[in-house]
């Protein structure tokens, strides 16, 4: 019998085996991984004969020319949570599953996110410090996190406006303590407005100029969600209008930070507590060892496995 060849481009060849040892006879799959960010041409080569991917964004580029060299490919499984670093729509076309890794990081996430709206008010002017009681708080996208965000922040006093896709029931926004209310009102009656969409065509830029213009006099934007969601060069001209109070990111901005005392910036770490970790790991070796054993992985993002079985 063949072995299964996985290609790590997440995690050393040597953790991978140890934890698929324990389940499985390590004469039944070889592991190869690259911790470096592979060209085009080099993916290409590395996944010729793969029969399980595992991936993380941007490693490696998994343009159609990747996933069109990844013949052999049974599934694609994500470690993260986010997988726009994909192109779905031809790994669809091509009947390649693509499997994604949430919830791991929804408390690691949201108590990130209080943590920097209570640094950038007690801290971002040294002579202007802000409680967080009695203010309005807008969450823009409601999935795990964003509703975790409202759990915590509730005690301190605060009301809960959201905005998402699809709006919650009466009893989960009475449980959360939540008003359900417009994009328009969420901007313009929040004083703290936390961003919890994914990445996608419609928001990609979703917090821009525009948006920024409706938002109160001095308020804060707090982004823990993906980079490309807010327009950093328009938050950095409304700091520096003083149209807002304050920016806290999880990201590296593209500008140097060191002249604003009112951006508390941290470099994509949210996601990654001890804790958080250890979940990561756990929920995504449970759906190696479903796919490994024969069965219908968990947390699919797209609806070609029932056509290759």
């Amino acid at each position: 019998m063949s072995k299964s060849k996985i290609v790590s481009f997440m995690m050393p060849a040597e953790e991978i085996t140890s934890i698929l040892t324990r389940e499985f006879n390590p004469s039944t799959f070889d592991v190869e991984s690259y911790s470096k960010r592979l060209s085009e041409e080099e993916a290409c080569e590395a996944v010729k004969d793969a029969k399980l991917i595992l991936a993380w964004p941007n490693r490696p580029i998994a343009t159609r020319k990747v996933l069109e060299a990844a013949q052999k490919v049974e599934l694609i499984q994500f470690g993260s949570v986010g997988f726009d670093s994909i192109d779905l729509e031809a790994a669809t076309e091509l009947k390649i599953p693509v499997a994604n890794n949430p919830g791991f990081a929804t408390t690691s996430v949201a108590e990130h996110t209080i943590m920097l709206i209570l640094i950038i008010l007690k801290k971002a002017h040294e002579r202007e410090r802000h409680e967080l009681r009695g203010k309005t708080v807008g969450i823009l996208g409601l999935g795990s996190i964003g509703r975790e965000v409202a759990r915590l922040v509730k005690p301190f006093g605060v009301e809960i406006l959201y905005f998402n896709r699809n709006r919650l029931s009466e009893a989960e926004e009475d449980y959360l303590g939540v008003v359900y209310c417009s994009f328009d009102r969420l901007l313009s009656e929040s004083d703290i407005l936390s961003v919890h969409v994914p990445l996608t065509k419609e928001t990609r830029g979703i917090i821009g100029g525009e948006e920024i213009a409706r938002m109160k006099d001095g308020a804060i934007i707090v982004n823990t969600a993906r980079k490309e969601v807010v327009d950093e060069s328009a938050v950095f001209v409304a700091l520096e209008e003083g149209k807002l109070f304050g920016f806290g990111t999880d990201f590296v901005p593209d500008r140097s930070v060191s002249d604003f005392r009112n951006v508390i910036m941290t470099p994509h770490v949210s996601a990654f507590t001890v804790e958080g970790v250890e979940r990561a790991k756990a929920k995504l070796f449970d759906n190696v060892f479903r796919f490994l054993r024969g069965g219908r992985p968990q947390y699919l993002v797209n609806d070609v496995w029932d056509l290759e079985r």
